[in-house]
């Protein structure tokens, strides 16, 4: 780890309650406050909050503890999905224990290096694209990945209704907050989407990441 680095996690580090400690002690190997960082590692810009456990004199031995309500609706969901499909798609993060009374999950820590902030610093153009490439390809394999029409990731299709969301939300927040250009959202504009929403209900169903943009994807190994 850098200087900076090392320093920006001891300026993110926080404490962990009795509840936490304990459950960071029961399922990782020789894990004592004093000897690992504990550290924010983001919030993904929701009700969770991911935190990471670095050894301080091994940061190979790293995990991340996820704090998140276990009564949210999408805590099960979450950890259906990842048990379904993860012998699947190499690509999501292994679970490696949960306490529901808690609300915590210790999964694995694949880094903190996005593509976005790669291609921030990075100056060379085509390493950039060989590893979009890469990224593409896995993208791939999620969308081909087969499921079951029981499966809990069948329930959660993108309908027509789910569609409309999309487009309201993006209409509120982007067009009309960020941008201030109301005007656009004309009656052509609605007649649009809710054609849009109609065809693309209709497509065969595949495995779709609602949120594939750079600062949600980890580049790990």
């Amino acid at each position: 780890m850098g200087r900076n680095s090392f320093l920006n996690n001891i300026h993110n580090t926080i404490q962990l309650n009795r509840e936490q400690i304990n459950f960071c002690k029961q399922h990782i190997l020789d894990f004592e406050v004093d000897k690992w960082t504990v550290s924010i590692a983001g919030n993904a810009g929701s009700d969770r909050t991911f935190i990471r456990l670095m050894h301080c004199e091994n940061i190979t031995k790293s995990n991340i503890l996820v704090k998140w309500n276990s009564k949210d609706e999408d805590w099960n969901r979450f950890l259906i999905i990842n048990k379904e499909f993860s012998s699947l798609m190499p690509i999501l993060p292994e679970v490696y224990a949960t306490e529901a009374k808690f609300g915590l999950i210790l999964e694995e820590d694949c880094g903190a290096e996005t593509i976005h902030s790669l291609c921030n610093k990075k100056k060379n153009t085509s390493d950039t694209i060989d590893i979009y490439k890469k990224i593409l390809d896995s993208l791939i394999l999620w969308h081909t990945t087969p499921f079951k029409d029981e499966s809990i990731i069948a329930k959660r299709r993108l309908d027509e209704a789910m569609l409309l969301w999309e487009t309201e939300y993006f209409a509120l927040h982007c067009v009309s907050e960020f941008f201030h250009l109301d005007k656009l959202l004309t009656e052509e504009w609605e007649q649009e989407r809710h054609s849009l929403a109609t065809d693309v209900s209709a497509l065969p169903l595949v495995c779709l990441h609602r949120d594939f943009q750079s600062e949600n994807i980890l580049l790990h190994n």
